[in-house]
């Protein structure tokens, strides 16, 4: 039996524990800060939920041969120098929650366009008024991604067909489909809603920043449901704060305790009103279906790697 060491936390049903054990697996759960109670010397595999695996943790492990990771963006989370170094193979999940992480994007576009939450809150608080801004129909309004990726491309599926929109975007290259292909200032300057759909990396740090926000048009939305300092932090304050952009919404927050004095990353977005900043804790791809279909996916990785099948693998590495 090969053993494998699950880090986080995971819901497998009753078949998919069985396909582990058909297939000469046993697998050990724990937390990140429980790692050190095990014998690491003895697993070969790593399933990995949530946390951060850092290059003190993987060195414990002597006999690693694989990370399945149950997710996309994985180089936030594992340490990549290490595991190339040490000939540890990665994989992840791709695709699998791109569904319901665009299905989700677009609710928040809903809610900042329609007001939804600023109207619930004021009737909740007794404002019965329905005095609001003139709302905007979807169909009118130009919608631009940043990264047209599989979560990018499902929102603008959705947009497109959905809403009757035009759709412009921006990625490493023209994908040469029926979406117009823009450069990044043309992007900033025409989308009256602007999705955030890259990884972050190097490259893509703050890839929204002060001079960017000051392309963009007054009444513009930005959704990111993606990382979230692809949007540097100080400056959307500034841009929401002296209406440089009409709103944004984030899935994720810049640290793990936003309100706490310490970590020093609020901002002061959370002092916006409900009608220029909405956030949710990074709980997009948090559906039945995205984990069903990630559970299977890092489970087939892991089977599909020690049975000889790499090529159905999602290596990254």
């Amino acid at each position: 039996m090969k053993k494998i060491m699950l880090i986080g936390k995971a819901f497998f049903s009753s078949e998919e524990e069985k396909l582990f054990l058909d297939n000469g697996f046993t697998v050990d759960e724990t937390l990140i800060d429980g790692v050190a109670d095990f014998d690491c010397s003895q697993y070969e595999v790593i399933l990995f939920g949530s946390g951060v695996i850092k290059a003190d943790v993987l060195a414990e492990f002597t006999n690693l041969k694989l990370i399945s990771f149950m997710g996309t963006g994985y180089s936030s989370y594992i340490d990549m120098d290490y595991c190339n170094a040490h000939n540890i193979k990665v994989c992840n999940t791709p695709s699998v929650n791109a569904n319901s992480v665009a299905e989700f994007s677009v609710s928040l576009m809903l809610d900042l366009i329609k007001q939804t939450t600023l109207m619930s809150n004021r009737l909740k608080s007794g404002n019965t008024s329905r005095k609001s801004l003139l709302l905007n129909e979807i169909k009118s309004l130009k919608i631009g991604i940043a990264g047209l990726g599989n979560i990018g491309s499902c929102i603008a599926r959705i947009c497109k067909y959905g809403f009757g929109s035009e759709v412009i975007y921006t990625s490493r290259k023209d994908k040469q489909n029926e979406y117009r292909f823009a450069c990044k200032e043309e992007l900033l300057k025409e989308a009256d809603v602007l999705f955030m759909c890259m990884d972050e990396n190097e490259h893509t740090r703050n890839y929204i920043a002060k001079n960017e926000f000051e392309i963009m048009k007054n009444s513009c939305v930005l959704i990111n449901t993606s990382r979230p300092h692809l949007v540097n932090g100080a400056d959307l304050y500034n841009a929401l704060a002296n209406n440089i952009i009409h709103a944004c919404a984030m899935d994720g927050y810049y640290g793990e305790n936003p309100k706490c004095e310490a970590d020093k990353t609020d901002y002061g977005l959370f002092d916006l009103p409900d009608d220029k900043f909405v956030v949710t804790a990074h709980i997009a791809s948090h559906t039945v279906d995205a984990i069903n279909n990630m559970n299977r996916v890092s489970i087939e990785n892991i089977i599909n790697y020690f049975n000889g099948n790499k090529d159905k693998v999602y290596l990254v590495n």
